[in-house]
């Protein structure tokens, strides 16, 4: 089967260059390695849950012109996110609005920095004394619970640019599922007679100018002029994960690259309880409540206020989500229960005979993802240009990690990255 382009992963990045693609009337054909499309974007219909269960990307940071426009194009409804912002520390509610304790300070001292380096290194340059303690723990806890970053790794540089350009007055979903925009990305791509085949786990592409043969692991050959791949950085960092592709001749350069990359995990734990019982039933009702945030393990929680119908979130990212990687469903259970018994203040045993049903999707161990996200390292951008550079104007290469943009780890950050590849594509061919 030979077409114009074959484009590798059917996740936000793949469909948006598809479609864009298919504007042009380019013929293609997508290979998705899972069951169904979509990749970190998820939502899942289950009977026991009051709505439709976000396993994946849920809100949409900001005014993104990308996401918003496609949106907009496919007549999906978003709405705002509301509810007030609680703390809990050391079991007591904590009054600060303020995610970084002393912020300004913090923003003082990195827009001064000169030469890049780990944050966790700027701080503990910066910020020797004492006096200076809560402000490093809750910055680390940002970094990591926010960007869900190895603090060790992550670039003062990248996280300037990015607490510069945050546009914290503006959080919104996607009304009934994230999953609309895939969904309609999918209709306008097959509507333009082009195919997405789902279960085919690529092993190896084949190249040479102008011609690839791309390898399934079911002994399935496809034949393009040229191939975009858009696998997350999961795929590329580990030979041994189920999806690594092998491209014959080597790229030794952009996998190596793909080392010095950041990637993060998440864990997200979606509990249905009977109703929202931290409003009325604890000591310190929570009214309402649209995210909580703590010092318990699994730190970070959000209802879906307005609407109250029982539902929280938790939320565990970077090195503490890869120390539970190979926990059991039930392990990560019992700390979510035990989280939020210490910052509700009342015993397990309480929220256990409240709780309906769970969902837990732990993203380290998911396959052909093995990570949530990408966070700038002080090596990224270098690193990101050898993986981004296209091949013998026949390989291209996208996805949310090579997104150029401040708005980094995001679907905006997936689907700009994908258009702006089609687009480059399409100027050349």
């Amino acid at each position: 089967m030979e077409k114009d382009i074959l484009i590798i992963g059917a996740g936000a990045s793949g469909l948006a260059a598809a479609y864009e693609l298919s504007l042009v009337n380019k013929k293609l054909v997508m290979l998705e390695a899972r069951d169904r499309i979509g990749g970190r974007v998820h939502s899942v219909t289950d009977r026991r849950f009051a709505q439709i269960v976000e396993a994946g990307a849920e809100f949409i940071h900001g005014k993104l012109p990308v996401t918003l426009n496609l949106l907009k194009k496919a007549g999906i409804k978003h709405h705002a996110v509301e509810g007030k912002m609680w703390q809990i520390e050391k079991g007591e509610i904590n009054k600060s609005d303020d995610f970084i304790i002393r912020w300004e300070k913090l923003m003082s001292q990195l827009r001064e920095l000169k030469t890049d380096m780990p944050i966790r290194e700027f701080l503990n340059q910066q910020f020797p004394d004492e006096k200076d303690k809560e402000l490093k723990e809750s910055a680390l806890k940002f970094v990591e619970g926010y960007d869900a970053a190895d603090a060790g790794k992550a670039s003062s540089f990248a996280l300037r640019d990015e607490w510069e350009n945050e546009n914290d007055d503006s959080e919104e979903r996607v009304t009934n599922g994230y999953s609309q925009l895939v969904q309609f990305l999918e209709r306008q791509i097959k509507d333009r007679g082009n195919q997405i085949f789902l279960s085919r786990v690529v092993k190896n592409i084949s190249w040479q100018k102008g011609r690839a043969v791309v390898n399934t692991v079911n002994n399935e050959q496809f034949f393009a002029s040229k191939v975009l791949v858009t696998i997350p950085l999961g795929l590329w960092r580990a030979e041994e994960n189920e999806g690594h592709i092998f491209f014959t001749p080597e790229l030794a350069a952009k996998k190596q690259a793909a080392q010095k990359m950041g990637f993060g995990t998440v864990i997200k734990i979606i509990l249905q309880f009977q109703d929202q019982f931290w409003e009325e039933e604890i000591p310190t009702k929570l009214k309402d409540a649209g995210f909580i945030f703590s010092d318990a393990f699994i730190p970070t929680w959000w209802s879906q206020h307005p609407t109250k119908n029982g539902m929280l979130t938790g939320w565990l990212a970077g090195p503490k989500a890869m120390e539970l990687k190979n926990a059991t469903e039930d392990e990560i259970l019992q700390k979510a229960l035990q989280s939020l018994s210490y910052i509700f203040g009342v015993p397990k045993i309480f929220i256990e005979k409240k709780l309906i049903a769970h969902c837990i999707v732990n993203w380290a161990e998911e396959p052909y993802n093995y990570g949530a996200y990408s966070y700038a390292t002080f090596n990224t951008n270098w690193a990101k240009k050898i993986l981004s550079e296209p091949v013998e104007e026949t390989l291209y290469f996208a996805g949310e990690a090579l997104y150029n943009g401040t708005e980094t780890g995001t679907v905006e950050g997936a689907l700009a990255s994908g258009i702006e590849v089609a687009r480059n594509i399409i100027t050349q061919w």
